[in-house]
């Protein structure tokens, strides 16, 4: 699992803020650490929940799964743009299909089913005669 500050610093390389080399200041650790906060706030507030809570430290681990780390990077990167306006993001990064928010949000849908419970219902009566809906033989 990442820090936030790793987290903090992909998402400035994507609007190009910072480069391969450097790292972000503290400023813009601490500026970016509230985004942070605030937006997964927000997405838990929409029934989005990666076990996140809020962080007051850019070294600590980031407590999401590391299934969830490109989205939340790619979203980042985008509610920091309002920030760095002068900053592009590549077309893919607003893809929600390739920018890894997609795959959060089926999965955060995805955990809140409820499996079906059909034990309810009667077992039927119709006559089977050995023959294969499938194949009809």
């Amino acid at each position: 699992m990442s820090t936030n500050l790793e987290i903090i610093t992909d998402a400035l390389r994507l609007l190009g803020v910072v480069s391969e080399s450097e790292t972000p200041s503290p400023e813009q650790g601490a500026h970016a650490l509230r985004r942070l906060n605030r937006m997964i706030e927000q997405w838990t507030e929409n029934d989005i929940e990666l076990g996140y809570f809020a962080q007051s430290n850019t070294t600590d681990t980031c407590p999401i799964p590391l299934w969830a780390e490109r989205g939340v990077i790619s979203k980042l990167a985008q509610d920091l743009r309002a920030v760095y306006p002068s900053s592009s993001l590549e077309a893919s990064v607003f893809d929600d299909s390739q920018n890894g928010f997609g795959t959060i949000a089926r999965r955060s849908l995805l955990d809140k089913l409820k499996p079906s419970d059909m034990s309810h219902m009667p077992a039927g009566e119709g006559h089977y005669c050995g023959l294969s809906i499938l194949t009809d033989s």
